[in-house]
């Protein structure tokens, strides 16, 4: 089949060739691209997540549309940030409840020491969880 397909291209006028190599590549291009913009994406929004729910929201839905549309997701050591966290907490907590959802939106902090470098303080301050800090 693509034999023929090719065969026949061949023998099509100059421009019209040229056409079709423009399309080929320009739809190759834009796979590329897209490939691309999701990983850019999640780059931009990483960098001003800091402090900024609008950023995380943005993030969310993000990786509900990756998982949606059954594209790559990032791996989960690449999403790791810090809003309030000691380490990368409030990164890898917003990607796992993006992608597998909340229920009662409950936490327990254990060893709670204060609201900075905890992870459970994003949760309270910018997505409405409720818990136990002790």
């Amino acid at each position: 089949m693509i034999n023929i397909l090719i065969s026949y291209i061949k023998r099509l006028p100059s421009p019209i060739k040229k056409l079709i190599g423009f399309i080929y590549r320009f739809f190759n291009l834009s796979l590329h691209l897209k490939s691309l913009s999701a990983r850019f994406i999640q780059k931009e929004l990483m960098f001003e997540i800091k402090n900024n729910k609008v950023a995380q929201i943005q993030l969310m839905l993000h990786y509900q549309y990756l998982r949606d549309q059954n594209l790559p997701l990032p791996k989960f050591q690449d999403t790791g940030c810090r809003v309030f966290s000691q380490n990368d907490e409030d990164g890898l907590l917003l990607y796992i409840f993006s992608l597998i959802g909340t229920t009662n939106k409950q936490c327990l902090d254990v060893a709670f020491a204060g609201p900075y470098g905890a992870n459970t303080t994003n949760l309270i301050c910018n997505w409405g969880w409720g818990g136990l800090l002790i």
